[in-house]
């Protein structure tokens, strides 16, 4: 896979982000297994390497590819972009060579889901992917969701730190005019009701992939989109994002 700015499956890769415990998994999976639906059988998920240890759940090559830090960092040429999740201290990386196997047939789409600080380099290199970020109806529900998964308290406390500067990259993307991350959001989707939000996802995802020219909206329609979304949420609820 050649990666420069002028790539031809640029448009065929879509990120999927949003602070851990939003829903992304649960949002993708609804998507890939409504049989109505025909676009979904053209999508692959690229999961992400991951130098953590793998939960009793997990599967290699399914959830994660599991390698060690040293293994990641002795081979960042491999990668797209690496960076390093505070809570836990881990490293996520998204191979290249691997994207590039998904997208040898050229009718797949890939999906990636990874938190927002992958897709400026996402962005940057592949610039007509797709990058979809999920929102929660409010804070202290993320909270929730969060100890509903059985994350321990010191645990819970750094995801919700993360989660927090990850909204204000989500602030800066939209509104910071030359911040690293501006522009790398072309949806927001609030994840309230699960099947509310996957019927959001696969709608935005037909649009895209029926159109294999991107429609590029402009930057102030998502802000007025981000707007919208916290009016009557993020407004009314407690302080954790003020």
């Amino acid at each position: 896979l050649n990666y420069n700015k002028n790539n031809s499956c640029s448009n065929r890769i879509i990120g999927l982000s949003g602070p851990n415990g939003v829903g992304k998994d649960s949002v993708l999976l609804g998507y890939l297994q409504n049989e109505y639906i025909d676009s979904n059988k053209n999508l692959i998920r690229l999961p992400r390497t991951t130098s953590r240890s793998p939960r009793e759940s997990e599967i290699e090559g399914i959830d994660y590819f599991f390698s060690s830090e040293d293994e990641i960092l002795n081979n960042w040429r491999d990668y797209i972009a690496i960076t390093r999740y505070p809570a836990n201290n881990s490293l996520y990386a998204i191979d290249g060579m691997k994207m590039a196997a998904c997208l040898n047939d050229e009718d797949k789409y890939v999906v990636i889901l990874a938190g927002i600080d992958f897709m400026p380099s996402i962005k940057y290199i592949f610039p007509e992917s797709t990058s979809v970020y999920l929102l929660p109806p409010s804070p202290n529900e993320l909270k929730n969701r969060l100890e509903n998964r059985g994350t321990q308290k010191d645990e819970l406390e750094k995801r919700l730190k993360v989660g927090e500067e990850e909204y204000l990259l989500t602030l800066a993307s939209l509104f910071g005019k030359y911040c690293f991350f501006n522009g790398v959001i072309d949806k927001i989707i609030i994840n309230d009701k699960l099947n509310d939000a996957v019927l959001d996802f696969s709608n935005y995802l037909e649009t895209v992939i029926n159109n294999p020219i991107k429609n590029i909206i402009c930057q102030d329609e998502i802000q007025e989109q981000f707007i919208d979304s916290l009016t009557g949420v993020y407004s009314k609820c407690g302080d954790l994002y003020e």
